[in-house]
């Protein structure tokens, strides 16, 4: 009979798979040995720690047994894995990330008050072991908001980057981003400049051909001129509309 396979708990696909010689070894204890831990699930059924278990029953054609926790499923496999694995330190913190940030626990550049594990000093030996555990998350962070969707964090916790490689080319971006944005603002500021300018000269030629036009007209009108008093009129509108236009562009949204 084939062994049941449960979905597994997207808390616990935060955490990497062993690879397939591990988990024929760990197949092979299971034969010699029995399951000595039950796989867990969620109320839901979904598998939240286990998933390695499994895969290894699977291949011996064991059932194994499970258990049910009835609490936080992302608490529970975050708990369960963190400090059992053997990882560095950079990858649990990847790992971790991966699994707060799927429970949406990264908000603006920080994460939530409470939720990176071992805040209060617990599954860690030293303080040693805390200030390197701090500063991971720290870089795991950076690393996460600057990973513009190309798997920077897996990486990470597979093991194929190492954390300080890409914090540093998480760094190097929201450097980048910073200067295209400085450069942006100064490009943004010279035109309003400009702009400012061309608007005050206008203005000032304004007032200045208004008053010459204005003249004019009273001189037309006098000399019977009606003519040209509708073309410097025209004149006159044309100026004062396209200075118009251009102050209305100025106005705040």
């Amino acid at each position: 009979m084939a062994v049941t396979t449960p979905e597994a708990h997207p808390a616990a696909d935060a955490f990497p798979m062993l690879d397939d010689d591990e988990i024929n070894a760990l197949a092979v204890d299971i034969v010699r040995n029995g399951l000595l831990e039950p796989v867990v699930l969620a109320p839901d059924g979904r598998v939240i720690d286990g998933r390695n278990r499994l895969a290894a029953c699977r291949l011996v054609n064991v059932e194994p047994q499970y258990l049910t926790h009835e609490g936080d499923p992302w608490t529970y496999s975050r708990s369960a894995n963190l400090w059992r694995r053997n990882m560095t330190t950079g990858q649990r913190a990847a790992a971790c990330a991966i699994s707060l940030i799927a429970e949406g626990k990264r908000r603006n550049g920080r994460w939530a008050r409470g939720s990176v594990p071992g805040d209060d000093g617990d599954n860690r030996e030293s303080s040693v072991i805390s200030t390197a555990w701090e500063q991971a998350m720290r870089q795991v962070g950076t690393v996460a908001d600057w990973s513009n969707g190309d798997d920077l964090l897996v990486a990470v916790r597979d093991g194929r980057v190492a954390l300080d490689a890409a914090y540093k080319q998480a760094k190097a971006r929201e450097e980048r981003a910073q200067w295209e944005a400085d450069q942006a603002a100064k490009a943004a500021a010279a035109e309003i400049a400009v702009s400012d300018a061309e608007l005050a000269k206008l203005l000032s030629l304004g007032h200045e051909t208004l008053a010459l036009d204005l003249d004019l007209i009273d001189k037309a009108a006098d000399a019977d001129n009606w003519r040209g008093v509708v073309s410097l009129a025209d004149r006159i509108c044309k100026q004062w509309t396209q200075l118009k236009e251009k102050a209305h562009a100025r106005l705040p949204e």
